[in-house]
């Protein structure tokens, strides 16, 4: 698109803080599922889907989490809680808005899983932070989705495909060995990504490479 050849283009995606491993709360009969999805309230992200999944499953004891900005697009967030309200989920989901770095850990640390049904990510760090909370991820979306999040450590459906994604709640939601095995591939990858300091080892010797 802007003419440049691919051998000039280097990419170096984020740096992860890995927060220390936590202690996974045990489910016991009848507690709830709870899923975590953390983005701005805007259209990429579609929300929508994702309610509309869970309220095709007419499952109570499945709750959602969304951690994320109400301001860039108002409008649209005012449409968010309107489908909330219209398809019935007031008692199952909770918008929180943005969150203070305390509180969003409070929530990884009370999730089973984590849910984002975007439209399209140029890397995904949202889905990388939550596996290095040892969430497992359901995850849509076009660009880097599909090489941010291994098949191990989650589910991937296709964008829009609300029928999928609930299938994929209903995986991990029923079957509580497989949550648990996925939890520790998604730590397990996280692990294995560079952190800042290896990120600014990396551009420190591309600026060098250039200079030469």
């Amino acid at each position: 698109e802007f003419g440049v050849a691919r051998e000039r283009v280097s990419v170096l995606e984020p740096g992860l803080v890995l927060p220390p491993p936590r202690t996974r709360r045990a489910r016991q009969p009848g507690d709830p599922f709870r899923l975590l999805s953390v983005g701005s309230l805007v259209p990429r992200k579609d929300h929508p889907t994702l309610l509309a999944a869970l309220a095709d499953l007419r499952d109570t004891r499945i709750t959602l989490d969304i951690a994320g900005s109400a301001d860039l697009d108002p409008a649209h967030a005012s449409r968010v809680r309107a489908e909330i309200d219209r398809l019935g989920l007031s008692q199952q989901v909770r918008l929180h808005g943005a969150l203070p770095k305390a509180a969003l850990d409070a929530l990884y640390a009370e999730a089973d899983a984590f849910a984002l049904t975007t439209l399209y990510e140029g890397y995904g760090m949202a889905f990388v932070e939550a596996m290095a909370h040892a969430l497992p991820v359901i995850a849509t979306g076009a660009g880097a989705v599909r090489d941010t999040v291994p098949t191990a450590a989650g589910l991937l459906c296709e964008a829009g495909d609300a029928a999928a994604i609930g299938s994929a709640i209903r995986q991990l939601a029923d079957d509580p060995r497989r949550t648990e095995t996925m939890a520790k591939a998604a730590r397990a990858h996280a692990q294995g990504l560079p952190g800042w300091q290896d990120q600014a080892r990396r551009l420190a010797a591309l600026i060098a490479e250039i200079g030469r």
